[in-house]
């Protein structure tokens, strides 16, 4: 089977490798026809049905209404100054993550002179095999304490999920949660990459479910770690809204599925060429066009002003042939560009 699937997606690279080099083709001849530098021409001349770029999502039961694109930290053990950048170049969501940067990013937050009110603020924290109640409780008063804030917008939960509700401890973790949030410190609660089946199982016990949850959402692996066992045909935001919980997308531009990197694609590059755009401004259009918003992680400030930059003429016929590329081309991740 593995051979056949590698055979099939050879073949459907090939076929989009000869339709990328027509495509190029065509615009240097039809250049040099008029005399003129070759362009690749504009939305109108790819002709298609123009897509909509969904500018607010707002996250269901609560009044915390997400921006399309939000600045991720990572890792960063300082990103006081990137933090800062990203303010200033137009970025309204930030997320951060428990001690690692949120001391140099409430810094940044009251030096930017924003209101608190324009920006949403998400953190997360990372829940130990021995963790309940108080430890939940304490541990996101430090939080707070190091983002200078009385509330965060999204309070994001991470850990062992599965063990913890099998022993009985994600109980007592998720009731501190709750508590956090019905106290107003947190506007609306998020997990991360927890399988449908255990979020049933987690809104059936909660009196607050979780309003969102972050999911590795790229062209090759869409969502597809929310099943057991891996389903690649399934509509995983259909079914978060028919679970009341919007996806946050992260890893937009990573190769996790797959032994080739997407912007060296076939099926992307042409895409981005067709539209004039690079591939990353596409493949997280691409994400939009879903129905996500995504987080991204750049500290440069060119890649920064491109990643806010997505609302460019797009044609959905170029977005929807991205669509089947985690059932073409599956194979071996070959980065960790978990961002």
């Amino acid at each position: 089977a593995g051979n056949e699937q590698g055979a099939l997606a050879l073949m459907f690279h090939s076929e989009w490798k000869a339709k990328f080099e027509h495509f190029l083709n065509e615009v240097a001849r039809e250049a040099n026809e008029a005399g003129s530098v070759a362009s690749k021409p504009s939305v109108l001349e790819v002709g298609g049905t123009p897509a909509k770029f969904r500018e607010a999502f707002p996250l269901p039961r609560t009044e915390v209404v997400l921006p399309p694109v939000g600045f991720g930290c990572g890792g960063q053990l300082n990103c006081y100054g990137p933090t800062l950048k990203a303010l200033n170049a137009g970025y309204r969501y930030v997320e951060t993550a428990a001690s690692q940067n949120e001391t140099a990013v409430g810094q940044a937050l009251l030096d930017s002179g924003l209101d608190r009110a324009q920006i949403v603020l998400s953190t997360r924290f990372t829940f130990g095999e021995t963790w309940g109640y108080n430890d939940v409780t304490a541990g996101v008063a430090q939080q707070l304490d190091r983002l200078r804030t009385d509330y965060v917008d999204l309070l994001v939960v991470e850990g062992d999920v599965r063990g913890a509700i099998e022993s009985g401890q994600f109980r007592s973790v998720w009731q501190a949660v709750e508590d956090i949030f019905f106290s107003g410190r947190a506007r609306a609660l998020c997990l991360s990459s927890v399988p449908f089946e255990l979020l049933a199982e987690i809104s059936a016990m909660a009196a607050a479910a979780p309003h969102c949850m972050e999911v590795l959402y790229s062209v090759y692996s869409p969502g597809v770690e929310l099943f057991t066992p891996l389903n690649l045909s399934a509509n995983v935001v259909s079914l978060a809204e028919a679970a009341s919980v919007q996806l946050i997308a992260h890893s937009s531009t990573s190769a996790a599925g797959s032994s080739l990197h997407p912007a060296r694609d076939e099926v992307v590059k042409l895409g981005s060429a067709r539209h004039n755009v690079s591939a990353a401004q596409l493949l997280r259009r691409w994400v939009n066009f879903r129905g996500l918003p995504v987080l991204t992680k750049s500290f440069d400030e060119a890649h920064m002003a491109e990643n806010l930059d997505l609302q460019f003429p797009v044609v959905e016929e170029t977005l929807e042939d991205l669509g089947v590329l985690a059932r073409i081309y599956r194979g071996t991740p070959s980065d960790d560009n978990w961002w």
